[in-house]
């Protein structure tokens, strides 16, 4: 008997390989993403992201929301996006981000590469402190991983920046 190969890292459109996925509450609160954990990208998978301008158009959903979200893309070799997936939801002013939490998808999906994103509620999308802190953790965990760290991007309603 053959054991049925299952993907552990579909690229998605709304369902989890055909099963009805419900909502999740995180902190009590019903969020957009957590409707939707693993986002299809428009570009998938004729394009790679060429930068900070493709990253913040794939992540139109959440750039405007009144609370920070932190999300990963996890890119194949030729840096085509494989998914998309919020990793944290925060408050206003911040999100919890640890490399575990960042790096798992990427793992489970055999990517060569993440870029990870997130939103400043405020419209500043300049890097702050922790911003580049939070770079510097990420990307010496993705060398003990071996998944290269392309890039920390800010976005915002208003534009976008880098934290690398």
């Amino acid at each position: 008997m053959t054991k049925k190969y299952e993907n552990p890292c579909p690229v998605l459109a709304g369902t989890c390989e055909g099963k009805n996925w419900k909502p999740k509450s995180i902190y009590g609160t019903s969020v957009k993403a957590a409707r939707q954990p693993r986002l299809r990208v428009r570009n998938h998978p004729s394009a790679p992201l060429s930068g900070p301008l493709d990253v913040w158009r794939a992540c139109a959903d959440f750039r405007a929301e009144q609370r920070e979200f932190f999300a990963v893309f996890c890119l194949d070799a030729s840096h085509r996006v494989i998914l998309r997936e919020v990793v944290s939801v925060g408050t206003l002013t911040e999100s919890l981000v640890h490399p575990r939490e960042v790096f798992r998808q990427a793992i489970a999906c055999g990517a060569a590469a993440i870029i990870a994103v997130h939103n400043h509620p405020s419209g500043n999308f300049c890097p702050s402190p922790q911003d580049r802190e939070v770079t510097a953790r990420l990307k010496k965990a993705g060398v003990i991983l071996g998944i290269l760290v392309l890039d920390h991007v800010i976005v915002s309603s208003t534009g976008h920046g880098r934290a690398v």
